[in-house]
């Protein structure tokens, strides 16, 4: 008679353990901190210049700086083009007791921060790793044709990714979890639009987490905020949406934009359309091949 012996126990990777839904990735907090760094160098070489001689731009110090500096934490509550911006104005008021030189450059680097966060909050999230990793880099090459995603004026657009990717995630399963996803949400609820568009996607999340609490009381601080920017939206005189079908259904055209403009002048140097799409391709091809062997593509 032989006796079998203890089984092999596979000690977690310091890099990242399994969740408690048993397919998903956590990663560890040094991880987190250096792909966080790695998204600050990253986006700091899309516009060098915002480091080297940095300036505000647009309503940086037309609107957050002005009124900043005349109404104090009053202004986290002013509405501006008919929604609200709460990081931007707490980001201004922050920072108002900075010297004047170097205030510009201190938004620009907290605006670097919030994004380089943002990247590494997808990266992290549990969620398929294809999808993590794919939306990080996302973040990071954000195109910048027309607008300086430096400014922190344009952070909404980014802190959409947020609330994306917390209505994506699975339910919380622990109190510290609830409370982090929920400051996430109102934060992101209430520095732009984009919490209205998401609402209902939030419905159905809701119908999906109905034996949760704890993910209620998630998309309770949410609809607050959605609830609010459709209020100060609809009040506001020159905020009407007017879109056609062709501007809401992607199209050919509108991937080949984004391609140009996601690989165009990064860090000033022109590449060619052609060299575009095979970077893409080629991006595309080695996440593909990296994941469908261990049956995480999706």
């Amino acid at each position: 008679m032989t006796t079998a012996g203890p089984p092999s126990m596979k000690l977690p990777s310091p890099v990242c353990a399994a969740t408690g839904d048993g397919e998903k990735l956590r990663i560890s907090v040094g991880a987190a901190a250096a792909i966080w760094l790695l998204a600050v160098a990253l986006l700091m070489t899309r516009r060098l210049d915002q480091v080297m001689i940095p300036q505000f731009y647009s309503e940086a110090g037309q609107i957050f700086f002005a009124d900043a500096a005349n109404d104090g934490w009053c202004t986290l509550w002013h509405q501006y083009l008919g929604y609200h911006h709460l990081v931007p104005r707490i980001i201004a008021v922050l920072t108002i007791s900075v010297p004047w030189d170097w205030m510009p450059l201190a938004y620009n680097l907290s605006t670097f921060a919030l994004e380089a966060w943002i990247a590494m909050r997808l990266v992290t999230a549990r969620i398929p790793p294809l999808a993590a990793i794919a939306g990080g880099i996302a973040i990071v090459g954000i195109p910048t044709n027309g607008v300086i995603f430096a400014g922190i004026n344009c952070l909404h657009f980014v802190f959409g990714a947020v609330i994306a990717v917390n209505l994506l995630e699975p339910a919380p399963e622990r109190k510290g979890e609830t409370v982090r996803r929920m400051t996430e949400m109102i934060l992101a609820a209430f520095s732009g639009p984009e919490a209205i568009l998401l609402a209902p996607f939030s419905i159905w999340r809701a119908v999906q987490w109905r034996k949760s609490p704890q993910a209620l009381a998630i998309l309770a601080g949410f609809w607050v905020g959605a609830l609010v920017q459709l209020y100060v939206w609809l009040a506001h005189p020159r905020m009407r949406l007017v879109a056609t079908v062709a501007d809401l259904v992607p199209s050919v055209r509108m991937v080949a934009d984004y391609v140009e403009c996601f690989f165009w002048r990064w860090a000033g140097v022109p590449i060619k359309p052609e060299a575009e799409w095979l970077v893409l391709t080629v991006a595309v091809g080695l996440l593909v091949l990296l994941f469908a062997d261990r049956g995480q593509l999706f």
